[in-house]
Parts: structure tokens; sequence; C-alpha cells
């Protein structure tokens, strides 16, 4: 007849072998989001990303390693509409790494909206040659003719 103990350290140990490893954004994900006046930013799983506007299509700032937080692309838990479209929305595409798989969904999250205000906050760090000294100034122009 097993004891209390007994039976207690092997409730515990089965629940332990269950429960899954943390899983970390692979630098391979992203999270692509397409604003309703223009912009598009593309945030990667280390933290980097892209940011350029349509009217500029030439003009782009790429930022450096864990200038987003980090696992921003996994996007799971998130509050998104399966519909298109929509007006005022965000468009938000995802694409996971390790599952191999992609997403979509319009949104007016405020985490996805502070995305977009980090990018713009932190365009100085995305400059690191001339030509992109001129795309953080052509950027700057439309964003704040725009606001």
């Amino acid at each position: 007849m097993p004891t209390p103990a007994l039976l207690a350290g092997l409730l515990l140990l089965l629940g332990c072998a269950h429960s899954q490893p943390p899983t970390s954004a692979s630098p391979l994900d992203y999270l692509e989001l397409d604003t309703p006046d223009g912009w598009q930013l593309r945030v990667h799983g280390d933290g980097s990303g892209t940011l350029t506007h349509r009217q500029h299509p030439l003009h782009h700032l790429d930022y450096p390693a864990r200038t987003f937080p980090s696992g921003t692309p996994s996007g799971r838990g998130r509050r998104c509409r399966p519909d298109r479209g929509v007006a005022g929305y965000y468009q938000v595409h995802y694409y996971l790494a390790r599952q191999d798989s992609a997403y979509s969904c319009a949104t007016d999250s405020a985490t996805v909206q502070q995305l977009m205000h980090t990018a713009i906050a932190r365009m100085q760090l995305a400059v690191d040659d001339a030509g992109s000294e001129r795309a953080c100034r052509m950027l700057r122009r439309t964003w704040l003719a725009a606001n």
C-alpha cells in the first residue's frame, strides 16, 4: 500500500512530466502590420524590423535587433477579427517559423498600435548610413503631415 507522501510525490512527478518548456520567438517569425494610412511595419522575432510607407516605396528604415519587444510576432491571444478591410483597423499578418504557419486578421489592439508608435519614436536607431538618413527624414515628414 503506497504512503500518502509517495502518492503526492508521484502526482508531482506526473504533473511536471507534461509541462512544456517555454517557447521563444524565432528570428524568422514576423508580424507585418499594415495601417489604414499606408504604413507597413514588419517586426521579426528578434525585435528587429523594417518600416516603409506606400508613398515612398524606395525609402525604408531597418531597425536593429531588440528595438521592439521580443516575442512580438507570436500574436496569439491578441484581439483579432478574421474579416479584412475594416475601416480604421490595422491589417496584421503573422508568420510562425517553427509551426510553418501564417495567418492574417484585422485589429485595433493597443499593443499593435504601440508597435507603430515605437517605430516612429525610434527612427533614429535605424539610421546607419546616408541613405537611411534620407529615408528617416522622408518618413518622419510623412508621419508629421498625417498626424
